[in-house]
């Protein structure tokens, strides 16, 4: 039984209104007691069967294609069998009941599948001019029906996907004077070589969806979308983790959560990223949905990259057990030290702090990248100011801030490395800020980059149970990285092991299979099935070998392997 949540009091306007969408009150909110409208699981969306579209002027099955596209590659098969089989079923009636053609519509029926899918064995052919003319017909509609069943296929080979993983809750924890809301994002690539399948150019947007009252006099319920500015929302690639971090200061729309507020809220934090797949050059999408009960409050994420192995044999892995782990990062709030704040839940920004966290967003990266030399260093972010935070103790932040940090000040020799500033704020770690001996950098003038001392170089990175399973996709973009010798062979083998596999199927029922007396004089039973399957699956069909009109075993699996047959020849192709 979820808790009663809270609903915001106005904050936005209806600028920031999500226009044509209504929002109901549930049997909760008639009963006085306010229902949560977002909640989530990994495998759920927010409002489940909750949402309904009406009046939609688009015909249902105008979307077929879309449907083919992204359905299950099990379901995907049953509709090319389901599809083939009626119009094939169709085409049997004409030739059976209309042009009579065939003695029995079983035969009417295999004579409509071979042609449908261009077999044309010979044992069984029209011979009436009505019989012909409804196999023209029939072979002009296999033609585009068969280009459309590739052209389907090789979309969903080829249908760009996301390797980006999200972390399966977001946290809020200390950030410098500050709190901020963390989310971490992780390449769940399978490839080794860290050069190689990283999603370049992404492009992160995080969005605050919440159900806020329309005004302070009109209690009415409205859905209200606020953008969350990141410290770095644009990476020029993303090859193992990263996190998105959103301060949490007086601009911001969740500036005054605490722990008791953030467990009544009812909000939905939205994380859309926009890249370049490395491999393919195409465009990839991936999303990420939060409910108010999925964020943490007082942690931090857990290192999920590591070193291990012996002196000289060390190997990089990239433990993916540890995407949502998450380790204690107390937070101790001072008290308001201005009578005049306003509520949390009520808090509109100004103008003038929009603008101050509009010219934060300039990354620590990016500043440092403009400096020549000097020495990193943040003087606002002085030890006392901050507690004396150790790490492992309690992270001293104000809530709300009294004043606001100063911004960071970058000397002309700083040499500083900004990740590691950027992960000391996160990890409490400020005194390691200002210890340059470890992290002082030499410019190598050939080349233009800065090695550390002391830290390994590594060109591969091993994945620890990675959560994207193996899949047609994968095999695709691995496909696209191999040599052409290589994927000659790969497709050659892929063919015999096809071939023998329904030879096997065939070889079950042999006695079905109409073969000349001079090729069964001289090959095998077994034989004979694997070069009937060859026919079939090339579908050359000689005539030579087919399967008996009688044999309705047969003629199924020639059903199967025949539009199989186009899938594979499409794959390989």
């Amino acid at each position: 039984m979820l808790s009663a949540a809270t609903h915001f009091e106005a904050v936005g306007t209806w600028k920031d209104e999500w226009l044509g969408v209504s929002v109901l009150a549930s049997q909760s909110d008639k009963k006085g007691v306010h229902g949560r409208y977002f909640h989530t699981t990994a495998r759920s969306s927010f409002l489940d069967a909750r949402h309904h579209i009406l009046h939609n002027p688009r015909a249902a099955y105008k979307d077929l294609v879309y449907v083919l596209i992204n359905i299950s590659w099990t379901s995907f098969t049953v509709w090319i069998l389901g599809i083939s089989a009626l119009i094939t079923a169709l085409f049997a009636l004409v030739f059976h009941f209309v042009c009579v053609d065939t003695d029995v519509f079983e035969d009417a029926f295999n004579l409509s599948y071979q042609s449908f899918s261009t077999i044309g064995f010979g044992i069984l052919y029209p011979r009436n001019t009505c019989g012909n003319l409804a196999l023209s017909l029939e072979a002009f509609i296999s033609m585009i029906i068969i280009s459309a069943f590739s052209g389907l296929v090789f979309v969903r080979f080829s249908k760009p996907r996301s390797s980006a993983v999200f972390s399966q809750q977001c946290i809020i924890q200390p950030y410098g004077r500050h709190l901020a809301l963390v989310i971490r994002v992780a390449n769940a690539t399978r490839c080794h070589d860290l050069h190689a399948d990283s999603i370049l150019e992404a492009s992160f947007r995080v969005n605050l969806m919440r159900i806020e009252e329309t005004t302070a006099t009109d209690r009415t319920h409205v859905l209200r979308r606020y953008d969350l500015l990141m410290l770095q929302a644009d990476f020029l690639a993303v090859r193992r983790d990263i996190q998105l971090v959103h301060l949490i200061d007086r601009s911001s729309p969740l500036y005054g959560v605490t722990g008791l507020t953030l467990a009544a809220s009812d909000f939905a934090i939205q994380v859309d990223l926009v890249g370049v797949d490395a491999t393919t050059q195409n465009t990839v999408q991936g999303q990420m949905l939060y409910s108010a009960l999925q964020v943490e409050w007082g942690v931090k994420f857990q290192d999920m990259c590591m070193v291990e192995g012996d002196a000289g044999k060390e190997q990089w892995i990239m433990d993916f057990g540890r995407l949502s782990a998450t380790v204690p990062a107390p937070i101790l709030v001072h008290p308001p030290t201005s009578p005049t704040t306003s509520s949390p839940l009520s808090h509109a920004p100004h103008t003038r702090q929009l603008a101050y966290a509009k010219s934060r967003q300039l990354s620590i990266k990016d500043l440092v990248a403009q400096s020549t030399a000097g020495d990193l260093r943040d003087d606002s972010l002085d030890m006392q100011q901050l507690g004396s935070p150790v790490r492992g103790s309690s992270h001293y932040v104000d809530m709300p801030p009294s004043v606001e940090s100063a911004p960071l000040r970058f000397g002309r020799n700083s040499r500083q490395n900004p990740e590691h500033l950027t992960q000391s704020l996160l990890n409490h770690e400020l005194s390691s800020v200002q210890d340059v001996a470890t992290l002082r950098a030499s410019i190598v003038s050939s080349s233009a980059a800065a090695n550390v001392e002391n830290a390994p170089h590594f060109d591969r990175i091993y994945p620890r149970q990675a959560p994207l399973p193996f899949s047609f996709h994968t095999f695709y973009t691995e496909a696209l990285k191999t040599s052409w010798p290589k994927i000659i062979v790969y497709s050659f083998v892929a063919f015999v092991a096809l071939n023998l596999l329904f030879a096997v199927v065939y070889y079950l029922e042999v006695d079905g299979v109409s073969v000349y007396d001079d090729i069964l004089n001289n090959n095998t039973a077994f034989g004979v099935c694997l070069y009937y399957s060859v026919h079939t699956l090339s579908t050359v069909g000689y005539g030579a070998i087919g399967p008996k009109p009688s044999s309705t075993y047969q003629n199924f699996w020639i059903m199967v392997e025949s539009t199989l047959g186009i899938v594979v020849i499409t794959i390989f192709t």
